[in-house]
Parts: structure tokens; sequence; C-alpha cells
């Protein structure tokens, strides 16, 4: 239990440190918008680390089973699917629950400068593609949280169990696609980007592997 806790917390100081260096809380014109856009980013950051290390888990690489023991990684892959959900459930308020209580008129968006980007830049490209980032993200959100939370259920019988964690190995690559696009773009060339790059990256190659098993055990069966 012990070693579990340590990785456990390892995984999220690692995630906030990284942001930590790359970004900060302390605002000099607090208020709510401008808090908005760094926990945007934290939020999600802490959900795309987990729901990656617990996908790393669960694709049992051979260097994985050499040092972590079985019951120590379904542990850690519980813990760590349990934070991905709550912590994405944060990313989703700040980043829609946002824009819903000010269609409801009880938050005011201030007005917001934006800047010309050039179209032609990676960054230009980024921006092209960001609203659709956005929404298939979104409802990827709502899928894998049924999921999870079906997983969560005790009583749910280990067969609809199996069925739906097969699932959520090709809706962690909409949320790859998602994290490339939305991550703020600075990032990319701090700390916090080189973290990202080689999560996103591991992450890609696990959920390839999972889904790669679960194709070959379905032709099996047939």
């Amino acid at each position: 239990m012990k070693s579990t806790k340590t990785l456990y917390f390892g995984v999220l100081l690692v995630s906030v440190a990284f942001w930590a260096i790359t970004d900060t809380l302390f605002i000099d014109n607090f208020s709510y918008f401008n808090l908005r856009a760094p926990m945007v980013q934290l939020s999600g950051i802490i959900a795309m680390v987990s729901m990656t290390v617990s996908m790393v888990l669960i694709a049992r690489f051979r260097f994985i089973n050499n040092f972590l023991p079985l019951k120590t990684g379904y542990q850690l892959h519980q813990w760590l699917g349990i934070t991905a959900l709550l912590s994405a459930l944060f990313h989703w308020y700040w980043a829609q629950g946002s824009k819903w209580l000010v269609d409801l008129g009880i938050l005011q968006k201030p007005e917001r400068v934006r800047h010309a980007i050039d179209s032609n830049t990676l960054e230009g490209l980024f921006l092209s593609v960001r609203e659709f980032a956005e929404h298939i993200g979104e409802w990827a959100f709502y899928v894998t949280a049924v999921l999870l939370i079906i997983t969560l259920v005790k009583r749910i019988p280990r067969n609809i169990f199996k069925q739906t964690h097969k699932w959520l190995a090709a809706l962690y690559l909409i949320f790859v696609f998602h994290s490339i696009i939305l991550l703020k773009f600075s990032y990319w060339l701090e700390p916090m980007g080189l973290l990202m790059m080689c999560i996103l990256i591991l992450g890609t190659l696990s959920a390839l592997r999972v889904m790669r098993e679960n194709i070959k055990g379905a032709l099996n069966k047939n």
C-alpha cells in the first residue's frame, strides 16, 4: 500500500511541479476569468497525466511487469482512473461550465484582446482546429465519464466491465488530439511541453497496444 501511495502522489507531484515551473495561479489582476485559463490548463494536465499512467499500467508492458507487482499496478490504475475522472470534471467546469454561467447571466465575460496569428504557422494551424478539438474532447469526456462510473459500480457484471474498458483506449486517442491542440502553445517550448510530449507518446503507444490486444482477442473468439 505504501508503494502505491508513493507512486500515486509522485505522479501528481510531477504533474503539478512541471506546470508550476511553466505557469502560476498567482496573478496580479485577480478575477474569475483571469484564473480560468491556468485552471483549465492545470486540471487538464493532471487529468491527462493520470489517464496516461493508468493506460500504461493496463497495457502491461514487460518493463512495467518487471518492477511493479500486479496488485500494486491494479491499485494505482484504479486510483489514477478516479483522479482522471475528478480532474477532468474540474477541467470541464472551468472550460464549459463557465460558458454556461455566462449564458445564464451569472457571470459576465470580459472582452478579450485577440492577437493576430499567422495561419501559416504551427500555432495558426492549431488555432484553426481548436473549436473542433474542444467539441470532440467535450463529447469524449461525457462518454468516458459514463464508462468510468460503470467500472466503479461493483454490481456491474464483469463482462460488461471488460467491454467498457475496451472503449477507453480508443477514447484516450481523442484526448491526445484534444491535448495537443488545446495545450497552451507557449507550454510546448517549456519543460511542461517536454513532459506532455513524452506522456502523450507513451500513452498513445499504450492505447494502441491495448486496442491491438482487444482486436486479437475478438478474432480468436471468432
